[in-house]
């Protein structure tokens, strides 16, 4: 065997062991409409992140997900459960289809999926607040409009014990994050 091959095998066989991920681009398309997003999302929200933190396991490196848990304080909710904060876990790159959320900025957050495959980012509609002030007026009216408990109704947030946690897994493995 010559000595290229053998250098070859050599690093074939270390991104095996360390995990490698290949990464590919986000291919989604957000909703072109708050109408839209409000129905595709189990919960729509106004919230300032106050914190930004990855799982014990990937701070020790048992773990490669690339998630992070954001925390926000909830400032107004369109839909979803009433709760003083949530949080929120995703990637924080675009191209990973998660969201680059930074700590003491306000977003409009949609959380899309059922209790057991929750998720946010880019796919969802999930932008800035500068980038969504058009959208609070149109969210209002929309939950206004729907007067038959399809979704739960606008409220400031209200602490009832409530803590949503949201997925998002598996992006840099499919190549997108959202259904």
């Amino acid at each position: 065997m010559t000595l290229t091959k053998v250098r070859l095998l050599v690093c074939i066989a270390a991104n095996l062991l360390m995990g490698v991920e290949v990464g590919q681009a986000c291919t989604c398309m957000a909703p072109a409409t708050a109408t839209e997003a409000l129905e595709k999302s189990s919960a729509v929200f106004r919230g300032k992140v106050t914190r930004i933190y990855r799982t014990l396991l990937d701070r020790a490196g048992v773990t490669r997900t690339g998630n992070h848990r954001v925390k926000f304080k909830v400032i107004k909710r369109w839909k979803g459960p009433q709760a003083k904060s949530i949080v929120v876990v995703t990637r924080l790159s675009g191209e990973a289809c998660g969201f680059p959320f930074e700590e003491n900025k306000e977003y409009l957050v949609y959380v899309a999926g059922g209790p057991a495959s929750l998720e946010t980012g880019i796919c969802t509609g999930t932008k800035s607040i500068v980038n969504a002030e058009s959208e609070f007026e149109e969210l209002d009216q929309l939950v206004v409009q729907n007067r038959n408990g399809r979704w739960h109704g606008a409220g400031q947030g209200e602490d009832n014990g409530v803590l949503l946690v949201v997925e998002h897994s598996g992006a840099s493995q499919s190549g997108h994050c959202c259904r």
